[in-house]
């Protein structure tokens, strides 16, 4: 008896190796030796992956979303892909997960976190009360989807109190993309409510739009990152809604714009009083108050080009321009920001990045068409000015 339960006890571990060695599918993966089948295999499996780092000091992201999923239960940072931009994230009611994300950005304490979530009912048990109909309706219209809808907090909110930073409010979102919902839904079978998570970035530089670049800020960190097929396709971060205040007002401009609000739900939005949106000295959502999208060179915003200073022409320099509009510049300082803002969005953080790469001396960056899209050109405009301002 005790050679057949020998032999079915090697049987289970050859077929355990071969299932987890088809699911990881990475060549640097190796199958450890398990002494106990009563050991967690899914903690031995955690243990051997994308925590590791390269010997050149580079981030190994190797894990299955389900795996991401217990890298946030384990109260870990995870950098995961959204329609707008890469997002920082940690176990929204642990205060030891949420800190590890203010310290590896370097973000000011008083700067809150959006929370994200699966579904429209984690909202009401991280709130701790039950969303208004105006908070309902706009879920329904635009969730899944890069709007942030900023609420109030009962005393019963489990909310880490660093997501808030310390205010009475906190901004939910659920986000389109596939594999941050199917994150999400894992960490949420796992205990996981919510997810606060910034833009997956140091603190000041532009955002991350790609696993490139979250890895170019964390090089040297632990950190779990998730690799996409799927692009960030909004390009910036999204709109914030505060919904704490009559009427509303838009903290943060991005791609849900006030317009649409109103044609979708009859709800009128203040069209971006950004002091209604500060508590004191406290921003009530990010974006608001610190250096933002900052490259390392000096960015020019410019409408009038005869204004244009010498040195932005100069060989270093390079310029972000719409097709058509080269104004003189060489092909070789142009990055080409496309046919109109939607495809200027989806490209600007990358470029400036690039730019940076490059050792860009000055940046100049073609506004006219930007201040020329009116409301839908508000996001980038938003944008560029923190750049430049940087």
């Amino acid at each position: 008896m005790r050679f057949w339960k020998g032999k079915i006890v090697l049987i289970l571990l050859a077929i355990t190796h071969r299932f987890v060695s088809a699911t990881v599918q990475h060549p640097a993966f190796v199958i450890p030796r398990i002494p106990q089948l009563r050991n967690n295999f899914a903690a031995v499996v955690r243990s051997h992956t994308s925590r590791t780092l390269h010997a050149e000091n580079k981030l190994k992201p190797t894990m299955k979303e389900r795996s991401f999923a217990a890298e946030l239960a384990s109260e870990n940072v995870v950098a995961f892909p959204t329609e707008t931009v890469y997002g920082l994230g940690a176990n929204a009611c642990s205060d030891k997960a949420v800190k590890q994300v203010f310290a590896l950005k370097g973000r000011p304490s008083d700067n809150p976190l959006i929370v994200h979530v699966a579904t429209i009912a984690a909202v009401s048990a991280l709130s701790g009360s039950e969303p208004p109909p105006e908070a309902h309706n706009l879920m329904n219209k635009f969730w899944p989807g890069p709007l942030a809808i900023i609420l109030p907090l009962s005393d019963s909110s489990p909310l880490s109190k660093f997501v808030t930073a310390g205010l009475t409010t906190a901004a939910f979102r659920m986000p389109s993309h596939p594999d941050a919902l199917a994150l999400l839904r894992d960490a949420a079978a796992l205990g996981v409510q919510g997810v606060a998570a910034p833009s997956a970035n140091k603190s000041g530089r532009p955002s991350p739009t790609s696993a490139a670049h979250v890895k170019e800020d964390f090089a040297g960190e632990e950190l779990a990152i998730m690799e996409t097929a799927v692009p960030c396709e909004v390009g910036l971060e999204s709109t914030v809604l505060d919904l704490s205040c009559s009427p509303p007002v838009i903290l943060r401009h991005g791609a849900v714009t006030a317009s649409a609000i109103r044609a979708e739900t009859g709800i009128e939005v203040d069209n971006g009083e950004r002091k209604k949106g500060e508590e004191g000295d406290r921003p009530k959502a990010p974006g608001m108050k610190y250096r933002h999208y900052a490259p390392k060179a000096k960015v020019i915003l410019c409408e009038d080009w005869s204004t244009l200073p010498a040195e932005a022409r100069a060989d270093g320099a390079r310029v972000l321009a719409f097709e058509g509009t080269e104004h003189g510049f060489g092909p070789e300082q142009i990055l080409s920001l496309g046919g109109g803002v939607k495809e200027g969005s989806q490209r600007l953080f990358e470029h400036l990045r690039t730019c940076d790469q490059l050792g860009a001396t000055m940046i100049t960056v073609d506004v006219g068409p930007v201040l020329a899209a009116g409301e839908e050109g508000l996001a980038m405009l938003d944008r560029l000015r923190k750049a430049a301002s940087g």
